[in-house]
């Protein structure tokens, strides 16, 4: 929602439904908001609080720090964007263990020192 401006003037996004105008911001912020709510609760019910926290913040972390930090176009948004990228594997490791491990870890540093060597890689071969 926050990007549909800019989603306008990129050949790559231009057709997305909030670019065009096709659905109002206010009904994707419900709808958005709706998802992450049930997203929450769902968790927590069927596995345990602890994951449905590190959603919850994942959600927000992406939505209030990348965005703003994509929306500035600065070189850190790799990085940024890479930690929550990074956030499903310590997600899936909290739901079947019920904590956070040093594997889980590891794992969110690969990822995350991973990913932005990738992005720019792709990004250059563009």
């Amino acid at each position: 929602m926050a990007d549909a401006d800019i989603d306008k003037v990129m050949k790559r996004t231009a057709r997305r439904p909030l670019a065009r105008d096709i659905v109002p911001r206010s009904h994707a912020l419900v709808f958005g908001l709706a998802l992450s709510v049930a997203s929450f609760f769902w968790l927590w019910w069927t596995t345990n609080m602890l994951s449905a926290h590190l959603a919850g913040a994942t959600i927000a972390f992406y939505v209030l720090v990348y965005t703003a930090a994509a929306q500035a176009a600065h070189v850190a948004e790799r990085g940024v964007g890479g930690a929550a990228g990074c956030m499903p594997v310590m997600i899936g490791w909290s739901a079947v263990t019920g904590t956070i491990q040093w594997p889980a870890l590891v794992m969110f540093a690969i990822i995350f020192f991973w990913t932005p060597p990738h992005t720019w890689a792709l990004a250059h071969a563009c």
